[in-house]
């Protein structure tokens, strides 16, 4: 295959497309499942979510997990006034 029409895309990406192509074409199996390897990632997980999947995902066993909506958030540090000279 040339290399000009090889495109790169993540597994998750690919696996997206698979689920919306297997939808449009009338097969439903109402859930979805997928090993940590996908479960470790949030837009996907994510976007399974806003399609209205149902679905069961495993995941690491170091990953957080948040139960809203998570914002992170910069805290401002104030220096001092007169910061030392090196």
């Amino acid at each position: 295959m040339p290399e000009e029409f090889i495109v790169y895309r993540k597994k998750s990406e690919q696996a997206l497309d698979m689920i919306k192509q297997a939808r449009t074409n009338g097969i439903r199996n109402n859930k979805v499942g997928v090993d940590g390897g996908y479960g470790k990632e949030p837009d996907f997980l994510r976007s399974l979510d806003v399609s209205g999947e149902i679905f069961m995902a495993d995941v690491h066993k170091d990953q957080r997990i948040y139960l809203e909506n998570h914002t992170l958030a910069v805290r401002r540090v104030l220096y001092d006034q007169n910061p030392l000279e090196l």
